[in-house]
């Protein structure tokens, strides 16, 4: 630890009052007057934000250069500025440590061109000069919802790929199961703490509110200095409205529908056997059909081109080995079935029936009875249902997924599976 003048706490204090004075830096500076700062070293061993208070550890801001300082005081300014507790909510819920990287990820380049010298912002390094903080020349420009699914992709073909090598499967209930690239990643030490699951449900609304009045008020007050700030927060936003629910779809589908290649020495390798060398055989697991349980009361109809729209591009991205569409309202009203051969014209054989009410209890029973093999299951619908009935999901067995369309119930809870909103969200 450096032997330094002034505490840390007076440190910290100095470097949020001089963002203040500083034409470009400004618009940071009233970011950081929202919320509390604050010394605590309970709370992180280096700093930590909820995405509106910041904490910092003493003895870490003690052992930092004046410039890594700042660029530590901007890093916790910038999580929020980029509203990650609510931009990022979804990535936390179903995966937290991807979702963390994703966000240093997106704004560490942003804070490094700020000052590309170094002069008066770096980014921290530990007592062996390594770089404290993840940096990946890939992801430059990208908002933190695009990084997760591009680092959700990497790694669940990573996965696969180390599964392949070992000659075993990893199985897919293993949430925490990170690939060797992933975990390479993870290597690099993260300059923060996320605690954006601090903030009690019911107050983020309210909280969302008073930063985006804090933000206008930023824009106004720190003038055209700003302007290369609020670009990047506007493409941040965008992103976050208008892609998550397409890649969450393509993610669910990819990591539930794909067989994987495995290795057996319950049947030897028929062409290494002349040659004395026994070798396991490959295989590849089926992992059945993908179900799309569309709810076709009159109440979906509206949303259910663009859905279908977006079923297709998923079809082709992941190629599942089957897919079987089931229109339904009060019952079954009729099925699609398709193969990959037919993924790149499933449009022009889409065959939409239905009307009625609404109650996918029908679903239930129809998927509870059939002998054919389900790899996951995705519903579309509005959430709103007829009668109390709807089925004993907590007992299906298959990965589920509800796709809520723009129309639906805000607060859609099912009894099972995971649950995305196809419309855009306010800013």
């Amino acid at each position: 630890m450096l032997n330094r003048k002034y505490s840390a706490n007076e440190r910290l204090e100095a470097c949020y009052y001089n963002l203040l004075l500083s034409p470009k830096l400004k618009f940071i500076g009233i970011i950081g007057t929202h919320g509390k700062w604050e010394i605590n070293n309970q709370i992180t061993a280096t700093a930590a934000t909820d995405g509106i208070n910041c904490y910092y550890n003493s003895d870490f801001v003690d052992s930092l250069e004046d410039n890594e300082m700042r660029f530590l005081v901007i890093h916790e300014q910038f999580h929020k500025l980029m509203k990650h507790v609510w931009t990022m909510h979804e990535c936390w819920k179903r995966d937290p440590m991807l979702a963390n990287m994703s966000a240093d990820y997106a704004i560490n380049p942003m804070i490094m061109d700020l000052d590309p010298s170094e002069k008066y912002i770096k980014m921290p390094t530990d007592s062996n000069g390594k770089v404290m903080g993840l940096i990946d020349p890939q992801f430059k420009g990208m908002a933190g919802v695009e990084i997760f699914w591009r680092l959700w992709e990497e790694n669940e073909k990573g996965k696969e790929a180390d599964s392949n090598m070992m000659g075993d499967s990893t199985s897919d209930g293993e949430s925490n199961s990170y690939s060797k690239s992933i975990q390479k990643r993870m290597e690099h030490d993260q300059l923060d703490d996320h605690n954006f699951d601090d903030v009690p449900e019911e107050n983020l609304e309210k909280a969302k509110n008073d930063l985006n009045r804090v933000i206008r008020d930023a824009k106004q007050i720190a003038g055209s200095g700003s302007e290369g700030f609020i670009k990047q927060l506007d493409k941040e936003l965008a992103l976050e409205v208008l892609t998550p629910w397409y890649e969450i779809l393509k993610a669910f589908v990819r990591k539930y529908s794909r067989g994987r290649n495995k290795r057996s020495f319950r049947r030897f390798n028929r062409s290494t056997i002349a040659s004395n060398l026994l070798l396991p055989s490959h295989y590849s697991q089926d992992m059945g059909k993908v179900v799309i349980a569309i709810d076709s009361s009159g109440s979906c109809w509206s949303d259910l081109p663009e859905f279908m729209k977006n079923v297709i591009k998923i079809a082709q991205a992941t190629n599942p080995s089957a897919i079987k569409v089931l229109y339904w309202d009060e019952k079954i009203e009729s099925e699609e079935n398709y193969l990959p051969k037919d993924y790149r014209n499933m449009d022009k054989e889409f065959r939409p029936t239905g009307g009625g009410g609404t109650n996918p209890k029908c679903v239930y029973e129809y998927l509870n009875q059939t002998k054919e093999k389900i790899s996951c299951v995705i519903f579309f619908t509005d959430g709103y249902f007829y009668g109390s009935d709807i089925g004993d999901w907590h007992k299906f067995n298959k990965p589920l997924l509800w796709a809520i369309n723009e129309h639906g119930m805000k607060d859609f809870k099912p009894v099972k599976g995971n649950v995305i909103n196809l419309k855009n969200r306010e800013r």
